[in-house]
């Protein structure tokens, strides 16, 4: 996940290098700190699962399974659609300063997306349930 999201940054930043002017940009940085930005957020991103999957294994609810309770298996479906987001977003603030309407909008689209992807896949007969 790190270097994939590191890859994912240094597309974005070359994108916006060919679309954007010099005076419109994410931050200034170099190139190499673009990529491993993005590692430190794929790392996030990835860190931030674990205590959901601690809670999750100690409320009994087995890996890839629904919880048996309906306020359990709710609350578990909104944290899972954003918890990476979350994890991520959290290393990004770390390093540099994001706006917090652009928080916002990549927790709502964000999570948005995850259920979509997972939609998609499940249609698609590679999960057994979206969410």
């Amino acid at each position: 996940m790190p270097p994939a999201t590191g890859m994912s940054f240094l597309l974005v930043h070359a994108g916006m290098q060919l679309l954007l002017t010099d005076h419109l940009h994410l931050w200034k940085l170099s190139t190499a700190e673009y990529f491993m930005l993005g590692c430190w957020t794929g790392l996030g991103f990835m860190i931030i699962e674990l205590p959901n999957s601690f809670i999750k294994r100690r409320l009994n609810i087995a890996p890839g399974a629904p919880a048996e309770s309906h306020r359990v298996r709710k609350t578990c479906f909104l944290v899972d659609q954003v918890d990476s987001i979350v994890g991520g977003l959290i290393a990004v603030w770390i390093c540099v300063p994001v706006p917090m309407t652009a928080a916002i909008s990549l927790l709502l689209l964000g999570g948005a997306a995850h259920y979509g992807f997972n939609v998609v896949l499940l249609y698609l007969g590679l999960r057994t349930r979206a969410a």
